[in-house]
């Protein structure tokens, strides 16, 4: 397989991300949160603004740099080596998605096919918002020596990074 190809195999079988957004001071929040991505490569995610990565995230949104980092971990248990942990980091533009829209509609049909019921659920409740995450630009390591920066789609045109 090619790295592409582990890369890709690897996102597939993610459920949630760790994201970090800012505040309007500057402060760093780091959360963790479900999503699902689409075949043109944004991710989806369906945040309650009780939570305070969805306050950032609406502010965000009303300014010029719209930017967040993302972060897809192999999980602990599966990990041999924790010092090559297989992992996915990404900076996104973020934009906020009315439920309403075509675009809203498919990413919440999206996430109801990978987290069923609940979407039903949450879409009722007032307080949830839908994000779009757009990758930007981000790196994949696969293990010791298997390093890869990309740009854009998340697994797409990886650049082996050399010493």
């Amino acid at each position: 397989m090619t790295a592409q190809e582990f890369c890709e195999g690897f996102v597939e079988t993610r459920q949630a991300l760790v994201l970090s957004t800012l505040d309007e001071n500057g402060k760093i929040e780091t959360s963790t949160t479900p999503f699902a991505m689409d075949e043109g490569g944004s991710l989806y995610i369906f945040v309650s603004e009780l939570s305070q990565h969805t306050k950032n995230l609406l502010w965000l949104c009303g300014q010029d740099q719209q930017v967040v980092s993302g972060l897809l971990l192999e999980d602990e248990m599966q990990t041999e080596q924790p010092f090559a942990r297989q992992r996915l980091s990404f900076q996104a533009r973020v934009a906020q998605v009315n439920r309403g829209t075509k675009q809203g509609q498919k990413a919440l049909g999206l996430m109801k096919d990978r987290f069923g019921e609940i979407i039903d659920l949450l879409s009722g409740l007032g307080d949830f918002h839908l994000f779009a995450l757009q990758p930007l630009e981000g790196g994949y390591v696969k293990g010791f020596g298997q390093a890869y920066r990309f740009e854009g789609c998340l697994c797409q045109n990886l650049r082996p990074v050399r010493n």
